[in-house]
Order: structure tokens, then C-alpha cells, then sequence
């Protein structure tokens, strides 16, 4: 395996028989769930994970989601025991999920996919923002300015793009950021996000969604920015599918309705 386990950062919270693994979406980090986590850790052990190259797991892997399939797939070997596995994943996240899914249905007892990008191509905001013309830019920018302005904006810009305005406290915001060290790890979120780009082009997601045999529940944010609310709108749903559209919500229903979000995920992961 490309990762080593002992390298990846993890949260954990609850105990139990069943597992729920919580997966982050791109730039993102496992504090993400800190909003909802504990509820789910009241029913179930809750484990929430910082993908490589985010948060607290440092080294960059490649490729980037067939790295990440496997270390979901280890950590749900290594458990060991009765119980059920769900999956809970946002955006990156989401995604990661469905492979995993769909390769080892086996392993998988209920998934839950959050805002994923793919259903219909790659969303044009991503590829603008995540262009070498917008790297060069950005890049003249982070080097003109101290590195803790730089990730300043780098938290402002997720606040805006991925929840409704204003709803990230500053210690959210801090989270998020706190991460990114220097300006090389800034400017590393650039180049890696081309390699998010260029691999999630070669995923089926929709044909993957419309065979899943594992229950799957497809939760997104009404004001979506990132990956509009119509992509799954259009979508051909499964047998095992289920669909919940939350108004007012962006790109993370679980940071943007945190409540909203666990009211439907949590009967769902329960089996109602």
C-alpha cells in the first residue's frame, strides 16, 4: 500500500459494534465533522480520518484515490468484530466512499454521499480555480504576502465557497487552516487539485451510483456552489438510492446544517 496506517491522523470518538468512517472532501480535514460527530459517536464508534497530504497526515500519495480506497478498505479489515460499516463522505470524501462501496460491497453496509462531484463531469468552477493559470497567480500572491495572510484567505475563500456566508465561526475557520504551515503547503493544494481533477475524470461516478448495491443515501446543499444541487437532481438513481436536498445548505451540509444533516443521516445509517 502506498500509505502506512500508523501515518494517517485519525479521530475517534464512541464505541460500539458498528463503525462509521467520516471522509472529508478536498483541502479539507477531519475537524470538518467536529459539528456532528458527536452524535453519531453516540450510537455507533466514529472514526474520522485526515486523507494524505491534509490536515495532520503530511505525505502526498499517487495516485491520490486509489491510495485513498485502500486505506479505507485496511481500516475497515483491521476492526475486527461484529457490526455494521457505514461510510459517510463529503465532496473528495464522497467519492472515496463510492469506490470503496462499490468494489467491496462485502465491507459496506450503508453509504452516505454528500455534495459529490463527478455525477455529471467535473464542475467548471473546479477547473478554473485549480488551472496553471490561476497557480501562477495565486503563487505571486502567497509569496508577496506574510503566510499567515495567506492562510487567512485561504480560510475566508473556503467559508464562502463551501457553506452559506458567515456560518463558520472563526474557530472553524482556524481549523481548517491551521494545517498549512508555510506557503509551499498552499500552493501544493494547486497542484494536487490538477491530480484530484485529472483522476476523478476517469471515474464513472453516475454509472457507479445507478449500480451500487449497498443502500445509498445522496445528501446535498440547495445552494451548492461547488457541485450544484441539479447535478444530483438529474441523476439515474439506483434501486438501493435515496435522495435529500437540504435548502439553505452549501458544499458542507455537515459544517452548513449540521443539525438538518444529522436528522437525515443518522435514521438512514440506522437502518430506517
Amino acid at each position: 500500500m502506498t500509505a502506512n496506517l500508523t501515518e494517517v491522523h485519525t479521530i475517534e470518538r464512541g464505541k460500539g459494534d458498528d463503525l462509521v468512517l467520516l471522509l472529508h472532501g478536498f483541502s479539507d480535514n477531519a475537524d470538518t465533522w467536529n459539528k456532528v460527530m458527536p452524535q453519531f459517536a453516540a450510537q455507533a464508534r466514529v472514526v474520522a480520518l485526515d486523507f494524505p497530504g491534509f490536515g495532520r497526515s503530511r505525505f502526498w500519495p499517487s495516485p491520490l484515490f486509489d491510495t485513498y480506497e485502500e486505506i479505507v478498505t485496511s481500516v475497515i479489515e483491521r476492526r475486527g468484530g461484529p457490526g455494521r460499516v457505514s461510510l459517510v463522505g463529503n465532496s473528495m470524501g464522497a467519492v472515496v466512499s463510492l469506490l470503496v462501496a462499490s468494489r467491496r460491497p462485502d465491507l459496506v453496509d450503508r453509504v452516505v454521499l454528500a455534495d459529490m462531484p463527478g455525477i455529471a463531469g467535473i464542475p467548471a468552477l473546479w477547473r478554473h480555480a485549480l488551472s496553471r493559470r490561476s497557480e501562477l497567480i495565486v503563487g505571486q500572491v502567497v509569496r508577496a504576502v506574510p503566510t499567515p495572510a495567506s492562510r487567512h484567505a485561504l480560510a475566508v475563500l473556503y467559508s464562502l465557497a463551501a457553506t452559506r456566508m458567515r456560518v463558520l465561526s472563526r474557530l472553524d475557520r482556524n481549523a481548517y487552516a491551521e494545517p498549512y504551515v508555510d506557503d509551499a503547503a498552499i500552493l501544493a493544494l494547486l497542484t494536487r487539485g490538477r491530480d484530484v481533477i485529472r483522476e476523478l475524470s476517469d471515474i464513472p461516478v453516475a454509472d457507479l451510483v445507478r449500480d451500487l448495491q449497498v443502500p445509498n443515501l445522496l445528501v446535498w446543499g440547495r445552494n451548492d456552489l461547488l457541485t450544484p444541487s441539479r447535478t444530483v437532481r438529474s441523476l439515474q438513481q439506483g434501486e438501493h438510492s435515496r435522495i435529500e436536498v437540504i435548502d439553505r445548505c452549501g458544499h458542507c451540509p455537515q459544517q452548513d446544517r449540521p443539525k438538518k444533516f444529522v436528522s437525515i443521516v443518522q435514521p438512514f445509517l440506522a437502518g430506517s
